[in-house]
């Protein structure tokens, strides 16, 4: 990917939370904001735009599962702006839609909270926002959920992607065989491993994954889901949206804080 250094510019007094630059797109924010207060700003990750498929008469399903046990929760890199970022995805997925009828929905780790698959509205894109700043701890059990899934996507008319976000240290029991299913889901399915290495049985069974870690740029998660919905969709590429994280820092912090709480 084409790379420019920006280490050198100090532009923590324009207030922006991106730029163009020539058709590319260089997403402002803190190299290290993430993890420390007070950081001054710069730019990071300079890149082009990314362009997104559209559907044109054949609508595609997102279906996204959270892993939010203790182990991919206390971790202050992208994994813990995974919800935003997924979310900047969503938004982009919506504005690709041109059918009207793709839909996304989303569960947790032990169904503990189900966003029943909607059509990409402002209405439920809003709902959807709700819904992902208050999503309770899960425990690490993925076979309720890949089943909820399952049963989505028998239902729904046209492509489906799932993708789960987990450390895939999984307690699921042998006979439920998590993999198996993931790997023949019907539709695409996708792996966000996050913090830790993909592990045996997800490279056995052959399953794509990104893996999300400290080094992670802030543009993975969306760059990950938009290539499989493009692989999904044939039709031309219409949008080139903007991701950016600082929103995301905001809403986490925000969660973060409700959270501590309620351990109080």
């Amino acid at each position: 990917m084409e790379s420019i250094n920006f280490s050198n510019i100090n532009l923590s007094n324009i207030g922006l939370s991106s730029i163009k630059i020539k058709g590319a797109v260089v997403d402002i924010v803190s190299t290290t904001a993430i993890n420390h207060k007070n950081v001054p700003l710069w730019v990071r990750n300079y890149r082009p735009e990314i362009k997104i498929n559209t559907c044109e008469d054949q609508p595609t399903n997102l279906i996204v599962i959270f892993d939010e046990s203790g182990s991919v929760f206390d971790n202050a890199d992208p994994i813990l702006y995974r919800h935003e970022l997924m979310l900047n995805a969503v938004k982009a997925f919506a504005k690709s839609c041109t059918c009207k009828k793709c839909t996304i929905s989303v569960a947790t780790f032990n169904t503990e909270a189900l966003f029943y698959p909607k059509e990409l509205s402002k209405h439920n894109l809003c709902e959807l926002d709700s819904f992902i700043n208050n999503l309770p701890y899960s425990n690490s059990q993925l076979s309720d959920s890949l089943s909820w899934a399952e049963n989505q996507a028998s239902l729904l008319t046209g492509t489906n992607i799932l993708v789960v976000f987990s450390d895939f240290e999984l307690f699921d029991r042998p006979e439920d065989n998590v993999y198996e299913r993931f790997a023949n889901f019907n539709g695409k399915s996708l792996a966000a491993v996050l913090r830790v290495e993909p592990n045996n049985e997800l490279l056995k069974k052959q399953i794509d994954y990104i893996q999300i870690d400290t080094t992670s740029k802030n543009t993975a998660i969306a760059d990950a889901v938009i290539e499989k919905i493009n692989f999904a969709r044939p039709n031309p590429a219409k949008i080139a949206p903007v991701v950016s994280i600082n929103s995301a820092i905001k809403k986490r912090k925000s969660l973060l804080g409700k959270r501590n709480k309620s351990k109080n």
